[in-house]
């Protein structure tokens, strides 16, 4: 199985979960559903420090999040494919520690099955500018991807997953602090 993922240049952000899909089959309105989406337990926040061992709030240089994902899909080729778009919103914040305006967060997505098994997974760099004299800044981005679908096949037999790409010290770090 092939999936195709692709990044749009950003758009404004939307929250909640995937919404259902529809589209028009001989002029009626059908609705079908479309594959979860889901920010990775662990994976939705991440923290860079400046250089050097430190560790403390003073060497925090930028911190981000990834808010629930938004997205819509229409099925295509009849229905022998899913077309999703994804929205991702990633708002951050500068810190003590930066040295810079930019901030530069990688994050991937995934395209898993009703096993969890991995069909897809892309990697993607999405950079936060922050304006002179603000802390908090965000960007949206979009994914689209193409699934192909067996027949009686739908869409919501997958998930899509999002979340950051971290070090080993990242994820514990998320970890620990999920256990608080």
């Amino acid at each position: 199985m092939s999936v195709v993922a692709t990044r749009l240049v950003p758009a404004i952000a939307l929250l909640g979960l995937l919404a259902a899909c529809s589209g028009g089959l001989f002029g009626k309105e059908r609705n079908l559903p479309c594959p979860t989406a889901n920010v990775v337990s662990g994976a939705e926040r991440i923290t860079q420090y400046r250089p050097g061992p430190g560790r403390d709030i003073t060497d925090v240089a930028y911190e981000a999040e990834i808010v629930p994902v938004a997205g819509s899909c229409e099925y295509v080729d009849d229905d022998k494919a899913v077309e999703v778009l994804l929205k991702v919103e990633i708002r951050g914040t500068r810190g003590p520690g930066a040295e810079g305006r930019t901030g530069d967060f990688a994050f991937f997505s995934a395209v898993t099955d009703g096993e969890q098994d991995i069909l897809a997974r892309q990697r993607f760099s999405s950079p936060v500018e922050f304006p002179a004299g603000r802390s908090r800044a965000g960007v949206s981005e979009e994914i689209r991807f193409r699934i192909p679908l067996k027949p009686d096949q739908f869409a919501d037999a997958f998930e899509i997953l999002v979340g950051f790409e971290l070090t080993r010290e990242q994820l514990e770090e998320n970890r620990n602090r999920l256990s608080r």
